[in-house]
């Protein structure tokens, strides 16, 4: 490991800190004082963990829906290699 790991996560952590105590959920316009925890925010910026802001696996299971768009389209290449090799004409003309 680098001898400057340290230093660097530090300078990172001091960076982020400064970036994210402007933002709006922990931070009270009106008095320019901070109103949440800053270090949590700094490690885990998101909110919640609802439908919207978490892991679509959560609330999807491993469905399409769950799926990436590189997921997806590694499917889809895949699913269309497969039915070349199976020379699958209907398949190969929908594509």
């Amino acid at each position: 490991m680098n001898g400057n790991a340290r230093a660097l996560r530090r300078h990172h952590i001091a960076r982020l800190k400064h970036k994210r105590r402007r933002d709006y959920h922990i931070y009270d316009r009106d008095s320019g004082r901070l109103t949440g925890p800053l270090n949590r925010h700094v490690t885990t910026p998101c909110l919640c963990s609802c439908r919207m802001c978490g892991n679509p696996r959560k609330f999807h299971g491993n469905s399409r829906a769950a799926r990436t768009v590189a997921e997806r389209r590694a499917a889809e290449r895949f699913d269309f290699e497969t039915a070349c090799m199976r020379n699958d004409e209907s398949f190969i003309q929908a594509a």
